[in-house]
């Protein structure tokens, strides 16, 4: 099997081995049965970061940085993270590194944009919503963008809101529901659907 075939595969099993690491997390499993896949797909994603495909490459760099902030979560710094070389790699450096490797392709930055979305990175988020807009502003060939930014917005408001409910700050800025409005609306122009109109409406 060519190398960069088998790098593939790894990059496969490195996403699926980071989903099953996340579901141990939110389970709260003993770090033993967690240490054999963390250390596993450590090993995958420095081989998958040699690969030529700025995909896989670009969002190697942007797992390892999510495993990077998990081994906190462990009593004491995984043997995996010394065995491949990472003892000293900030995580920040690593989602830094994805979008350096995405910056002029929009299908990769809206992959990033999605994945810090869910991290709860949300100024990251937008930053990398931009990022793609700037290099292909068209709706119809890039409302992923225009999509993920909405959400980012929406997530700002309502979180805002629920900070002002609980008497914790003021009142949420309405830019936030202005801007996802903006976005909605050129998504709707290219790609009309139901969950986009409840979007607008919300």
């Amino acid at each position: 099997i060519p190398m960069e075939e088998k790098r593939g595969w790894y990059f496969t099993m490195a996403t699926l081995f980071i989903r099953l690491d996340g579901i141990f997390l939110e389970l709260g499993s003993e770090e033993q049965k967690r240490l054999p896949t963390f250390n596993r797909t450590l090993a995958l994603l420095r081989q998958v970061l040699k690969s030529s495909d700025p995909h896989h490459r670009a969002l190697a760099w942007c797992y390892l940085g999510m495993l990077l902030e998990r081994k906190d979560a462990f009593s004491t710094t995984p043997m995996g993270i010394h065995d491949c070389g990472y003892s000293g790699t900030d995580p920040l450096d690593c989602f830094g590194k994805a979008i350096e490797i995405a910056k002029d392709q929009p299908a990769i930055l809206n992959r990033l944009a999605k994945i810090f979305y869910f991290l709860g990175k949300q100024d990251m988020a937008i930053g990398t919503c931009n990022m793609a807009l700037d290099v292909l502003r068209d709706p119809e060939l890039n409302w992923q963008a225009y999509c993920t930014r909405a959400k980012i917005h929406i997530r700002a408001y309502l979180h805002d809101l629920e900070r002002a409910k609980m008497g914790l700050g003021g009142m949420p800025d309405r830019n936030h529901l202005a801007y996802a409005k903006a976005d909605l609306e050129e998504v709707v122009k290219v790609c009309p659907g139901l969950k986009t109109y409840l979007d607008i409406g919300q």
